[in-house]
């Protein structure tokens, strides 16, 4: 829920005047090393849970120096301005509440803009107005979470769930009073969802120990988790990266037992000690997840936090100008102004590493699972560059050996999810070859094929010379290279008699692709990208809109020049079936 919509910090450490604009359910903080992002968190901190200030040292330096000019009182306050919801009908749809620090760190006064709208109403009076301001006040919870997260930190945490477990389910202090046993188990049973939170969260198996010990019940709740080899180790002896993850666990499970109240978290860098796929999860976690439920507050230096940029996200930038904190909402009409350029330089950098990444990931992903896909093929799988090609060959092979199609599954028929990260370009299939067929280890037979032009040959001549575990044989007249440990055969494709021309020792002058297997009264004109000074007239297959060329061809077309290709796929197939 949205609470927050507007912040104003005045003379509070390195911030000396900065108003906080188009804040969101989640508000991410990013910039250099000691430019003031805590303070934000800081300041409301001591706003909502009315902390002490050491005054001597939060003061603001600057403020303080024209104090000593003006003779001014000095002060520290804090405004924040609030959205109502609809909750409360004696306050208006927004107000403000702004609390004032003198020298003795202390609060010495509150306002709030409520005074000032009732006099515009004539059926609320003050005191009901007040009564609903402090009722809407003391439903909000507010967490702050420091950037050293020490041993402290999770003490509290942990003190506040189990407070939250015991005071907020019927019955239990009542059991408590009875037998300690019994509300042990009780609390066990309310604190599995929260050990299962752990195990989605962080993949380790957690478990949440209540001890039995009257005296030393809050201060020793406790919890363990397992390693692969089942050993126990509490969560005090886990690595930071480990015991980061948690925390936002435990924050919700706490939110979830305290429902009538309304959460606000402020967490400095989340990401501390993670590792990058860990701080990817985690800021997926706050954006998806957590900021669907609370007002959150971020500091971070973590492009995968930094480069959130969901509906319910703000993302501001902090920077040092003139010796003060200033800070910036980051939208797409202040990337011109001169003064920010470099702090911005750095953002769009970490945003283009993060689309780098995401996309990344995303290939991962997709051919971690084709490979589990192509290990339960029991077929001569077919591997070719793209969807036209596979479009090609299934109409040809349709037509000139029907009766064997179902002996063979091409790429696209593996790939569930239509990603062509197997075949995609004579590139990508020789990644694929190179690094892929070792975590396959087929044990079916596969035929890869290059296109006969500059690209395909290249790789396919790569192929051979670069990578030891390929050997060279000889198939009809033709090179094909077999992996050496797996019946994995590549070749590139054989040229018909009427395209003897478009193929050469050279690459250079390699033009063959799967389209140019179809006899020229089916390759339009504007198709051809001519090559000059050829006679015969020798051309390439304009590389746009392959795909609907592909559907178009008809299924009783001409595809006798796929014959010599088709003859290598049997001859291979006929060599693994009955070795010599």
């Amino acid at each position: 829920m949205k609470l927050i919509s507007k912040i104003e910090i005045k003379y509070y450490r390195s911030i000396h005047n900065q108003t906080i604009t188009d804040i969101s359910n989640l508000n991410i903080f990013s910039g250099g090393n000691d430019v003031g992002k805590s303070n934000v968190m800081r300041a409301l901190d001591c706003f909502f849970n009315e902390k002490l200030i050491d005054f001597g040292n939060e003061f603001n330096i600057i403020r303080r120096s024209e104090i000593t000019r003006i003779r001014e009182k000095q002060i520290i306050s804090i405004k924040v301005w609030f959205r109502n919801n609809n909750t409360y009908k004696n306050l208006p749809p927004e107000f403000s509440i702004k609390k004032i620090w003198d020298k003795s760190g202390k609060i010495i006064n509150t306002q709030d803009s409520i005074t000032t709208w009732l006099k515009t109403q004539t059926r609320i009076s003050e005191r009901k107005a007040q009564t609903s301001l402090s009722m809407y006040m003391n439903r909000i919870k507010f967490r702050y979470i420091k950037a050293i997260k020490d041993d402290e930190i999770f003490n509290d945490l942990l003190i506040e769930l189990y407070n939250a477990i015991v005071e907020n389910n019927k019955g239990s202090l009542s059991e408590f009073e009875d037998t300690l046993s019994n509300l042990n188990l009780k609390l066990s049973q309310l604190s599995e969802d929260l050990s299962n939170n752990f195990f989605e969260i962080a993949k380790i198996r957690s478990r949440v120990n209540i001890p039995t010990n009257v005296d030393e019940i809050a201060r020793r709740l406790s919890v363990t988790t397992s390693t692969e080899k089942e050993e126990q180790i509490p969560l005090f002896n886990r690595g930071d990266g480990i015991r980061m993850q948690y925390i936002p666990a435990i924050l919700n499970f706490i939110s979830d037992v305290e429902r009538s109240k309304w959460h606000i978290w402020a967490i400095d860098e989340p990401e501390t000690s993670c590792e990058y796929l860990k701080a990817e999860s985690l800021a997926k976690d706050f954006e998806n997840k957590y900021s669907k439920k609370f007002q959150i507050f971020i500091s971070s230096h973590s492009f995968s936090f930094i480069t959130l940029k969901g509906g319910n996200t703000s993302r501001y930038r902090v920077f040092v100008d003139s010796g003060k904190t200033n800070i910036i909402n980051i939208n797409d009409n202040m990337f011109a102004e001169s003064e920010i350029n470099d702090e911005l330089g750095v953002y769009n950098l970490l945003e283009g590493l993060q689309e780098v990444y995401d996309n990344f990931a995303k290939e991962r992903v997709l051919i971690s699972e084709n490979i589990e896909k192509l290990k339960k093929i029991s077929q001569t799988l077919l591997l070719l560059e793209g969807e036209s090609d596979r479009i090609l060959f299934k109409k040809a092979m349709n037509q000139l050996v029907p009766d064997s199609l179902n002996d063979f599954v091409f790429s696209d028929d593996a790939d569930t999810n239509k990603s062509s990260v197997i075949g995609e370009g004579a590139d990508s299939l020789y990644g694929f070859l190179l690094n892929h067929i070792p975590k396959i280890s087929p044990t079916n037979l596969i035929i890869s094929v290059f296109d006969n032009d500059e690209k395909g040959v290249t790789k396919f001549n790569e192929l051979q010379k670069k990578n030891k575990s390929y050997e060279i044989l000889q198939i009809n007249n033709k090179t094909v290279i077999k992996h050496k440990k797996y019946n994995v055969y590549v070749l590139c494709l054989c040229e018909p008699n009427f395209r003897t021309v478009f193929v050469n020792q050279n690459p250079r002058y390699c033009y063959l692709s799967t389209e140019l297997l179809l006899p020229d009264n089916l390759i339009p004109t504007n198709k051809r990208e001519n090559v000059p000074n050829t006679t015969p007239q020798i051309f390439s297959f304009k590389d746009d809109n392959k795909i609907a060329f592909a559907n178009r061809i008809a299924d009783n077309a001409d595809f006798s020049g796929f014959k010599n290709t088709i003859d290598i796929f049997f001859e291979i197939k006929n060599s693994v079936n009955n070795p010599v």
